[in-house]
C-alpha cells in the first residue's frame, strides 16, 4: 500500500499497517478468511466515505463533481491483493486496444494510434470521423449482477469470484461535504473510485462492449497501414470509435443502446462528440447522420 494516502472512516493510514505489519498481519489474514467463510465482511470494512472532487466546468453542478471514496486500508489491502492476482491475466484477457490497467501498455499508445491515423487520414482524403463516447458516472454506473457474469465470462474462477463479491456485500457509504457527514446509504451498484481493484473491474465491464463491436458485421473496422483493423480503442471509460462509412452509424448506434440496456451504463449524450477527418472534413454532421449518436 502506498504512503500518504487519506484513510477512510476509521482513520487508520496505510503507515500504520506498514509499521505493524508484523503484528497485524496474521491476524488480518484470520479476518479475512473468516469474513470469506461467513461470506460477510465486518460493518467497519464495508462502509466508505465519499467526498467530491471538482472537475471542469461549473462548480455548483453536482454533475461535476467526482465522488472518491476512501475506504479503511484493511478493506484495501484485500482489494490490492485481489487487483495484483488479475494484473497478472490483464494481458491475456483483454483486447489489445484496451490500455488501461494492463501491465506493458499506457494510454500514450492510444494517443499516438489516433495521431497516426488522423494523418494518414489527412494525407490519403479518407472518409473518416472519430465518434468520443462520454459515458454518463461511468464508475458509478456498473452493475453488480453484470459485473460477476462478465467475471465469469472471461474463466476467472468461482472462489476468485466469491472473493469479489465479498467486498460488494451489503457495503454502505457516508458522504463528507463541508466538514458534514450523512448517514449510512446502501450501495447496490457501482464500482468504488478509491478502491484498488475498480479498474481492473471496470475494464473488464468495459470490454464487454469492445466485445459487442468486435462481433459487430454491419461497423466495418477502420484499416490501419500495417494490417491492423481498428473499430474502437479504450482507455477505461474513455472509448473513441472510428468510423469510416456512413453505413456503420446505425450498427453503431444498435451497438451502444444495447450495452446500456444489457448493463445499466448511460451514455452523456451532450459530451459524446463526433470530429469529421479527411474526405468527411467539409460535410455537415447531419449529412453523415452523426445525429444518431444522440
Amino acid at each position: 500500500m502506498k504512503k500518504g494516502k487519506s484513510p477512510g472512516p476509521d482513520g487508520l493510514p496505510a503507515e500504520f499497517y506498514r509499521t505493524f505489519w508484523e503484528v497485524l498481519g496474521g491476524d488480518l489474514r484470520d479476518v479475512f478468511a473468516t469474513a470469506f467463510q461467513l461470506n460477510y465482511m465486518s460493518q467497519t470494512q464495508r462502509v466508505g466515505n465519499i467526498v467530491l472532487l471538482p472537475k471542469s466546468g461549473d462548480p455548483l453542478d453536482p454533475r461535476n463533481r467526482r465522488p472518491i471514496t476512501l475506504l479503511n486500508v484493511d478493506y484495501k489491502i484485500l482489494a490490492k491483493a485481489l487487483g495484483n492476482r488479475l494484473s497478472d491475466v490483464m494481458p491475456d484477457i483483454v483486447g489489445p486496444l484496451q490500455t488501461c490497467a494492463v501491465r506493458g501498455k499506457c494510454i500514450q499508445h492510444n494517443l499516438w494510434l489516433m495521431r497516426d491515423l488522423i494523418e494518414f487520414v489527412k494525407v490519403r482524403d479518407l472518409p473518416c470521423a472519430l465518434v468520443s463516447l462520454d459515458q454518463e458516472k461511468a464508475f458509478d454506473m456498473v452493475d453488480h449482477d453484470f459485473l460477476f457474469r462478465t467475471l465469469e465470462s472471461f474463466g476467472l474462477n468461482s472462489v476468485y469470484i466469491r472473493w469479489v463479491s465479498l467486498l460488494y456485500k451489503d457495503v454502505t457509504s457516508i458522504v463528507t461535504v463541508n466538514g458534514l457527514t450523512s448517514g449510512p446509504f446502501p450501495v447496490r451498484r457501482g464500482v468504488r473510485q478509491g478502491c484498488p481493484l475498480s479498474p481492473l473491474l471496470y475494464v473488464l465491464f468495459s470490454e464487454t462492449l469492445s466485445t459487442s463491436l468486435d462481433r459487430c458485421f454491419g461497423f466495418r473496422p477502420f484499416n490501419v497501414p500495417g494490417g491492423a483493423r481498428v473499430k474502437c480503442v479504450q482507455y477505461a471509460d474513455d472509448v473513441t470509435c472510428i468510423v469510416s462509412d456512413l453505413a456503420s452509424f446505425k450498427p453503431l448506434s444498435k451497438v451502444l443502446t444495447t450495452f446500456q440496456e444489457a448493463t445499466g451504463a448511460r451514455l452523456n449524450k451532450s459530451k459524446t462528440k463526433g470530429l469529421r477527418l479527411g474526405g468527411w472534413r467539409g460535410q455537415s454532421s447531419r449529412s453523415m447522420l452523426l445525429g444518431q449518436m444522440s
